[in-house]
């Protein structure tokens, strides 16, 4: 008879509370061609989805490079989440939470479309900056679809997103859901439920999702002088969990027609 293998105790690591009553959560599933967006907010007393939709930049042709495009998209989103009530809770000290797909190391498409989106997001005169600081979240699509019980591969896939993505909305307040808009509701409720830990509130989070978070088991990875210790939970990474305010960086130059060798320092804020 074979022996039941006894599962391991999994170490976690909670994230040290963070004194806000409140918090704007947003999912985005962006892409070159049409980015879904999830928007809610998260209170001491429960949660509330404000809006659910997507974006499509009408630049769109093969002439228009990704640059032009993820800063249209950038553009449409920040118009689509800033809403009054949005700006109304950043302004009255409520904290932000974007979470994104976190791009892999090839696509490039991806990683463009994040890097337009943010530098509007947190452009000069952009209502996010009334939120210090903004936290980020990149999740692995791979990771998302394990937390959400997700299977389906090819045709059948997007339909079981936006059926799983109707379980956390109301589907007669938001009937016309489409399959990138699904994806930004998913992301949303890892935002949610991320907020949720931020606060304390450790029993609105699922355990799966607590554990994948929250997981200090340490794991040696690559061989030799490149072997190093990391932490399997998402929020001890940060390259996937990282924060942003408005800062001064030094830019060093050296003009070529000056003989000093002397690098010369420029600040700018961004």
């Amino acid at each position: 008879m074979a022996k039941k293998k006894i599962k391991k105790e999994v170490l976690i690591n909670l994230p040290a509370p963070l004194s806000y009553n409140s918090w704007v959560v947003v999912g985005l599933d962006l892409s070159t061609s049409r980015s879904g967006y999830a928007v809610g907010v998260v209170t001491e007393t429960g949660f509330e989805v404000i809006k659910v939709g997507s974006v499509k930049p009408q630049a769109t042709s093969p002439i228009a490079p990704v640059w032009i495009r993820s800063n249209l998209t950038g553009k449409g989103l920040l118009a689509e989440i800033c809403t009054p009530v949005v700006c109304s809770l950043l302004e009255e000290g409520a904290g932000l939470l974007l979470c994104f797909e976190a791009a892999t190391p090839r696509n490039d498409f991806l990683s463009g479309s994040r890097n337009g989106a943010l530098t509007q997001f947190f452009a000069e005169d952009s209502p996010l900056h009334k939120s210090a600081p903004a936290h980020i979240l990149f999740v692995n699509a791979s990771t998302l679809r394990s937390l959400m019980g997700l299977t389906k591969t090819g045709s059948g896939n997007k339909k079981e997103n936006i059926a799983k993505a109707l379980t956390f909305v109301n589907k007669d307040r938001f009937p016309e859901m489409d399959t990138d808009a699904c994806d930004g509701v998913l992301l949303m409720m890892m935002a949610r439920w991320t907020s949720a830990l931020l606060m304390g509130r450790i029993e609105d989070v699922p355990n799966n999702v607590k554990i994948r978070l929250c997981d200090a088991t340490q794991k040696v990875k690559g061989k030799g002088k490149r072997a190093h210790l990391v932490v399997e939970g998402v929020l001890h990474h940060p390259e996937y969990w990282t924060t942003y305010q408005k800062s001064t960086y030094g830019v060093m130059s050296k003009d070529a027609t000056n003989p000093k060798k002397k690098l010369s320092r420029v600040d700018f804020t961004i």
